[in-house]
């Protein structure tokens, strides 16, 4: 774990006001990520997962009324995990993973019988024939798995297959932790992605040759009208809680996103006790806003605002809410908004 500055975060976050340094958490649940380091506070496991240690750096989005402020970033943890999507050569280690283990990534490669379809957050694949391996991608939607992509080098995130270039990614976020990405199709030796780096709602292609391709078994859906957060693992709901929303003006964008870090801020602080970076901007942020525009889900040093449309785009949680969705949601995993 690292420490970060108050002004790195600050930065980022689209409007929780206070200075504030911190240290980052673990990366979550990946069997893709690369080598890694053990991350406190992590659930006990049925399997082992690894993911990779990390930096501190910009984050989520804001909070109604609060100056911009600092935290800690970063992500390295060590993130039990439920079965996955094995490699043809590499079957799923462990054993069927507890409710309480975080879901574990693995490598997405399997060869599936026949042609299955899957419907996972909006997303549908038809998995490959038991005569030729499967696309790594539809085989993982079809057994109920979300893919994901682990930043293995620099590269570059693309409109098309080899098309033009949008941004550079890297191995590492900006907050230090690995770049592990939501990938959400495939073609070919290339593969589309949700990134912090793009606007919401578009995807970049990266070519597969650059990423370790994995797999998660869990996802976050908010009903922003309802205030309320799930956590599935396919059907079974493994949590549920009420969390704020963005204000009238300010309000939480819907879409799909993915997290990209989860970081520990220091008690006391505008972001609680700590945060879930995801890929996602705030685009109404108010005039003359100096901070960052980066959506997230946190805690919260104004508990009395759970429930209500009080922040400016952050999802705020209760401590224990957010102290279980850093220990047990990996690196990658889908969220869903709605309205």
């Amino acid at each position: 774990m690292r420490r970060v500055t108050p002004l790195l975060l600050a930065a980022a976050i689209a409007g929780c006001g206070g200075a504030a340094s911190g240290e980052s958490v673990g990366a979550g649940g990946g069997e893709s990520a690369a080598g890694a380091a053990s991350a406190p506070g992590a659930a006990p496991a049925t399997r082992t997962t690894t993911a990779a240690g990390a930096t501190a750096a910009p984050a989520p989005a804001a909070e109604a009324g609060a100056a911009a402020a600092s935290a800690p970033v970063g992500s390295a943890q060590k993130a039990p995990a439920r079965g996955s999507t094995a490699a043809a050569v590499s079957p799923a280690r462990g054993s069927t993973a507890a409710e309480k283990a975080p879901a574990r990534a693995s490598t997405a490669a399997s060869v599936l019988p026949a042609t299955a379809a899957a419907a996972n957050g909006g997303l549908t694949a038809t998995a490959g024939t038991a005569t030729a391996p499967a696309d790594p991608v539809a085989a993982a939607l079809a057994a109920g798995r979300f893919p994901t992509a682990e930043v293995l080098r620099g590269t570059r995130l693309r409109t098309a297959p080899g098309g033009r270039a949008l941004a550079r990614i890297g191995p590492r976020t900006e907050f230090g932790s690995p770049s592990v990405l939501s990938v959400i199709r495939r073609r070919g030796a290339w593969v589309a992605v949700h990134a912090a780096q793009l606007p919401n709602g578009r995807a970049g292609w990266l070519p597969a040759a650059a990423v370790r391709l994995g797999t998660v078994d869990v996802s976050v859906h908010v009903d922003r009208s309802a205030r309320r957060l799930t956590v599935r693992r396919g059907d079974r709901v493994l949590r549920r809680f009420t969390v704020a929303v963005g204000r009238p003006g300010n309000v939480t964008p819907t879409g799909r996103f993915a997290i990209t870090d989860k970081l520990r801020m220091p008690a006391g602080g505008p972001y609680g006790c700590c945060a879930v970076a995801l890929t996602g901007h705030q685009l109404h942020l108010p005039s003359g806003w100096a901070g960052g525009d980066r959506l997230a889900i946190h805690g919260t040093n104004a508990p009395w605002s759970i429930g209500q449309a009080a922040s400016l785009g952050c999802m705020r949680a209760a401590t224990a809410d957010i102290r279980w969705l850093l220990r047990r949601m990996p690196l990658g995993a889908p969220v869903f908004i709605r309205a």
